[in-house]
């Protein structure tokens, strides 16, 4: 027994010995007693830091405009015992409304068909089909804004009752000078806010690497809730106000330090 406790006293002390030994050789290492190679030694590989410094800041733009285009959405209904009657119905009063526009100079072109169903229309049991109906959608163009109002109260007069409204919208057609302004405020705005941190870095602002830019509101049609029937409008011009649109530019630049 004596020997036995002995050797096990023996052991631990050698266990004891070698942790001590293990946790000195790391405080040595991580105190710049011993020094291990870097990985890109072991590998072979090395990765240099490289990249252009430089300053990337955002500026914004805005211009507001008088839209110079009106969107109309027109639409007929009507019923009949038959596909066909209901068809035809809708379809003689649309004629009408497309009519009236193209002799008061809305050019063809901007006529253009947005929508045709027919449906069934059953007996209170909904079992039995009673008849149909037929509707009819037209988006029309006004070019002229400050015409657009009396030209929808001639082409709702022309297609009687079976006419609907459904919106308004305003956009601009020609908004190439509006933007234009934008994107030289958006630039100043980016290079005023740029001009601050080269000065404040001691460097100052160097040559252009970068541009982008983003563009909200162009060509982006500005809705107007508009609902009406033809007994609304008959004889009456829609009394049509344009407002002004925004259009808004959004740049990205980054300049190199001086």
């Amino acid at each position: 027994m004596p020997a036995l406790a002995t050797s096990s006293a023996a052991r631990t002390a050698v266990t004891i010995a070698a942790t001590l030994a293990l946790v000195v050789t790391g405080w040595l290492l991580g105190h710049g007693g011993a020094s291990v190679p870097p990985a890109s030694a072991a590998t072979g590989d090395s990765t240099p830091a490289t990249g252009a410094q430089g300053i990337t800041v955002s500026g914004t733009g805005e211009v507001t405009g008088r839209p110079d285009t009106l969107v109309a959405s027109f639409g007929t209904e009507a019923t009949g015992s038959t596909v066909s009657s209901a068809l035809s119905r809708a379809d003689h009063a649309m004629k009408r409304v497309t009519d009236a526009l193209e002799h008061n100079g809305v050019d063809s072109k901007d006529l253009q068909t947005a929508g045709l169903d027919i449906y069934p229309q059953y007996s209170n049991d909904g079992r039995t089909v009673t008849g149909y109906q037929a509707s009819q959608d037209l988006t029309v163009t006004f070019r002229d804004v400050d015409k657009a109002g009396s030209l929808i109260s001639k082409a709702v007069s022309a297609g009687g009752d079976a006419v609907r409204m459904s919106g308004l919208s305003f956009q601009i057609d020609d908004d190439s000078t509006l933007l234009a302004d934008a994107r030289g405020k958006a630039f100043d705005d980016a290079k005023s806010k740029a001009q601050l941190y080269g000065d404040a870095s001691g460097r100052g602002l160097g040559q252009v690497v970068n541009v982008s830019e983003t563009v909200s509101g162009q060509d982006t049609p500005y809705p107007v809730p508009y609902a009406a029937a033809a007994d609304a409008l008959r004889g009456k011009s829609v009394d049509v106000q344009a407002g002004q649109q925004q259009l808004s530019v959004t740049v990205t630049v980054t300049w190199s330090l001086g």
